[in-house]
């Protein structure tokens, strides 16, 4: 029998315990598939894929290299790099692949979309905001998409349009408590660039009521904006309550710092209510 067919036939028992979830006997034939024929570019992207799939992402990069190395050419291979960096959360590695395979014509809607958000999580704004509405446009039912538009906004500085696609994820989000989070978070944000501290201070009450959430974090923003807002005795309330955290469970000079300058406040404070007869 020949390799062609031999392989043919390898790939295709793959395929069938794949079906089957059997993802190690999958692998074994798509690797006898590999080895029977390395130069053959079905058996390196179908052994690369089940690679990323089993988290072999070392492994894959080197079956990814071994396509390009065949074909230079073959736009997937350097999409499916791309994907591996992105598994890995290793975004700055990630965007230039996926450039390279949009380059190179492969421009299908997941690319974008990854690419988009790999773009944002590296402060590429201005980029990302090119894909990041192409994607939202394409499908603006997607959660991911407006929640990814309206991130890319704030670190462009465009509030308006931050908090207009801000409202926009949370209508779609019921279920996807994380994203919820990120949402109020950059809502928050958005209003206290906006020197609109009140709605900063809702959007951490929104999070803390629905979510029934009391992160130090919030608590250290709340008592931030309290302040700012002149809302003295909460303010104190806040900081004392993460100043009494960090007496508690202060592990880095970062923590220290936030606690330092919590108890100076409390001092501050005090005395302004004292003289103020409060």
């Amino acid at each position: 029998m020949s390799d062609s067919l031999n392989t043919f036939y390898y790939r295709k028992i793959a395929y069938c315990y794949y079906k089957l979830k059997d993802g190690m006997h999958a692998l074994l034939f798509y690797n006898k598939a590999y080895l029977t024929d390395s130069t053959n570019l079905e058996n390196i992207s179908s052994l690369a894929k089940i690679m990323i799939q089993a988290s072999m992402y070392e492994d894959a990069e080197k079956i990814c290299n071994r396509g390009i190395e065949v074909d230079s050419s073959n736009s997937e291979f350097y999409k499916l790099k791309a994907d591996i960096k992105y598994a890995e959360n290793h975004y700055y590695r990630a965007a230039p692949f996926y450039k390279k395979a949009i380059q190179m014509g492969d421009s299908s809607y997941i690319n974008c979309q990854r690419f988009g958000k790999v773009l944002c999580e590296t402060q590429d704004f201005e980029n990302a905001l090119i894909y990041n509405k192409a994607v939202y446009i394409a499908d603006s039912s997607n959660h991911q998409n407006s929640f990814y538009l309206c991130k890319t906004y704030l670190g462009l500085k465009d509030f308006d349009n931050c908090l207009k696609y801000s409202e926009k994820t949370l209508k779609l989000l019921k279920f996807a408590k994380n994203y919820t989070f990120n949402i109020c978070d950059i809502m928050a944000e958005a209003y206290a660039e906006q020197n609109n501290y009140s709605e900063a201070i809702n959007m951490y009450n929104r999070k803390k009521e629905v979510f029934n959430t009391d992160h130090v974090t919030d608590n250290y923003k709340l008592a931030l904006l309290y302040d700012k807002n002149r809302n003295l005795n909460n303010a104190l309330s806040y900081y004392q309550k993460v100043a009494d955290y960090y007496k508690k469970h202060s592990t880095n000079s970062n923590e220290n710092n936030i606690l330092k300058y919590c108890e100076q406040r409390i001092t501050h404070i005090l005395e302004e209510l004292h003289f103020q007869g409060n």
